[in-house]
């Protein structure tokens, strides 16, 4: 998914969260809601590797 996908789909996700726009609070979701897809990313990456290693690649 584009960046700007992201952005828009975690703006919305936060305003339904309650938070307003222009908010530390609302810069704070969308910045966990980053770190979250990084961390997602970063243990896909790790299955991805494993997976590999052993041989089980698709």
């Amino acid at each position: 998914m584009p960046i700007e996908d992201n952005i828009d789909v975690d703006e919305h996700d936060c305003r339904l969260y309650g938070f307003k726009p222009k908010t530390n609070a609302f810069a704070n979701c969308l910045m966990q809601m980053e770190l979250d897809r990084r961390a997602n990313m970063r243990q896909q990456n790790q299955v991805n590797f494993e997976m590999f290693e052993m041989g089980r690649w698709y």
